[in-house]
């Protein structure tokens, strides 16, 4: 088990510097190609996602490395929900992302009371949200409001990406970890309430997490990759090929 945690580290550990690649060729350092911009954003997340995975790994925090796997499963899905969604315009894929954003900006504002802001930073936060919410049905604005530029949330998010078995597996298990609610970690720190099994059970853990960390992260580095047609498609047809070797040594495991 400790050989396929390893190997799945390897892995990881190269495929982030594929994405660091993806990541430095995409950024945009003079650009007025908003597309780009927010494109280039889903990949930079992605990119410091799988680093903070691999480092927390690295240092024996696999709870911790798994809160940062759902949050990359999210991320994957937005990414999805951002590549998928159809519109009249273009133009209105980007320009819904920046008015959910400028509508949270003014949630997070009015909670506030306007903490910290001028009249000025005040007036022109409260200007801007009124622009944004005439563009939108009533309805359509509070799906917005609640949940982000997709209007939906993460569950209508996964299913409309088919991805409801990461969702329903992968995202509700490893919510725990966000919540501080899997106690279940903390009692079988204490030998007398270890299951039998304990140390199988951690090893299978943790390849489960660290083998979706690589397909969530993979999975949007590929995208990247095609959509603007780089150079990265044989690096990541070895990564993938890698990928498959270790899941054949893990289902021989589990068949011995």
């Amino acid at each position: 088990m400790l050989e396929l945690i390893d190997k799945w580290k390897v892995l990881n550990h190269d495929l982030h510097q594929v994405l660091k690649a993806i990541d430095v060729e995409l950024t945009p350092k003079d650009t007025q190609d908003v597309f780009l911009i927010i494109f280039s954003g889903f990949i930079q997340k992605a990119t410091k996602s799988l680093c903070a995975i691999n480092v927390l790994y690295e240092n024996n925090l696999p709870e911790e490395a798994q809160a940062i796997v759902r949050i990359l499963f999210e991320l994957r899905i937005i990414f999805c929900c951002f590549l998928k969604m159809e519109f009249n315009d273009p133009k209105e894929r980007y320009e819904r992302i920046l008015d959910s954003m400028i509508l949270e900006k003014a949630k997070q504002a009015k909670a506030s009371n306007f903490g910290g802001m001028t009249e000025d930073e005040k007036n022109k936060i409260l200007n801007a949200e009124q622009a944004a919410s005439q563009k939108y049905t009533s309805e359509e604005l509070k799906n917005l409001k609640k949940n982000g530029f997709t209007g939906m949330n993460i569950e209508e998010r996964a299913r409309f990406c088919g991805e409801e078995d990461d969702y329903n597996v992968a995202y509700r298990n490893f919510s725990r970890n966000i919540h501080s609610t899997d106690y279940l970690e903390k009692f079988i720190r204490h030998e007398n309430l270890r299951r039998k099994d304990h140390d199988e059970y951690i090893s299978s853990r943790d390849i489960y997490s660290l083998s979706l960390a690589f397909i969530f992260a993979n999975e949007i580095a590929r995208n990247a990759n095609n959509f603007y047609r780089l150079n990265f498609i044989a690096k990541l047809e070895q990564l993938s090929k890698r990928q498959h070797e270790i899941n054949q040594r893990s289902q021989a495991r589990r068949a011995q």
